[in-house]
């Protein structure tokens, strides 16, 4: 895809988006921005104290973007943080029993990251099992006949795409339903950049550029990608752009998915500073619980 090519299709689906019916009511939009305020308090606060994790700058407008839209029939493969980080983005109970198993049982996961979650693939260390396994997971989706979907949060592994090539054709060959979402982090390797871009053009399914800061484009480009895939329409990359404030600035991007999505919520009359003096309250709470409980 050349860069034409690609700014005329984040057009296209920047106008598409703007004519389209809103897919989130006023209270799922309240409870994202909920979820990503859990993600950047806990893990932000787990990632400094614990040693466990990497800390991910603003992504967690595409965890949340995606995960609200996944059942517990589905299956989700992705790296450790962003496996804690969909643990993060729910009531913090799974949150604290996630990093409790972690520190005292080895690094071992639960099954299910939340009630009525979606199940998990264990993640490994460079990517490639983590997607191949994705495809499998898709593969059996299909061969079961069950309206279920796999979603690889893929992070920053398009080299690990790039190398898993061979499962990624059998998911386009057999129109499998599983949804790739990689991060595009603008570190200015621009020839890693435009091998990704050939290798797009090349294995055969949808790819889509969305503003990965702005979780409410990211929920609708993986609301459709997620129903596209159990009405047997296959596979969709959705590669979601995460900026930093001077590269957002740059670009025309949201500099921080918190921030957008508070400015989203005031300019439609959704926001009160009581309730986010609450929620500010409530996690609080919850970060000391997970502090004690760790000790």
């Amino acid at each position: 895809m050349t860069a034409q090519n690609s700014k005329q299709l984040k057009t296209t689906l920047k106008r598409r988006q703007s004519l389209a019916p809103p897919l989130a009511t006023t209270d799922l939009l309240k409870d994202m921005y909920r979820r990503m305020l859990h993600i950047r308090k806990l893990c932000g606060h787990e990632c400094s104290c614990s040693g466990l994790l990497e800390p991910k700058i603003n992504s967690e407008g595409v965890t949340v973007g995606v995960a609200v839209e996944l059942q517990a029939k589905d299956t989700l493969c992705a790296e450790l943080t962003h496996l804690l980080q969909c643990a993060a983005s729910t009531t913090g109970t799974e949150f604290r029993s996630v990093m409790t198993s972690l520190t005292r049982n080895r690094g071992q996961l639960p099954l299910r990251l939340w009630r009525g979650g979606p199940g998990i693939v264990p993640p490994d260390s460079s990517g490639r099992a983590q997607i191949a396994l994705g495809v499998g997971v898709a593969h059996a989706f299909r061969a079961l006949e069950q309206p279920a979907v796999c979603v690889v949060l893929a992070g920053a592994w398009s080299s690990s795409l790039i190398s898993a090539f061979e499962s990624l054709e059998l998911a386009a060959l057999q129109k499998l339903p599983v949804i790739f979402l990689i991060e595009n982090t603008f570190n200015g390797e621009a020839d890693q950049h435009h091998t990704f871009r050939v290798f797009l053009d090349q294995v055969g399914f949808p790819s889509i550029p969305v503003d990965g800061n702005d979780s409410i484009a990211v929920h609708r480009v993986a609301t459709e990608a997620v129903q596209r895939a159990r009405m047997g329409g296959g596979p969709t990359l959705i590669e979601c752009q995460i900026a930093s404030a001077a590269d957002a600035l740059r670009l025309g991007l949201a500099a921080d998915p918190l921030v957008h999505m508070q400015e989203y919520l005031r300019k439609h009359g959704l926001w009160s500073d009581a309730w986010n003096q609450e929620l500010q309250l409530e996690l609080n709470s919850l970060r000391n619980q997970v502090a004690t409980d760790s000790q």
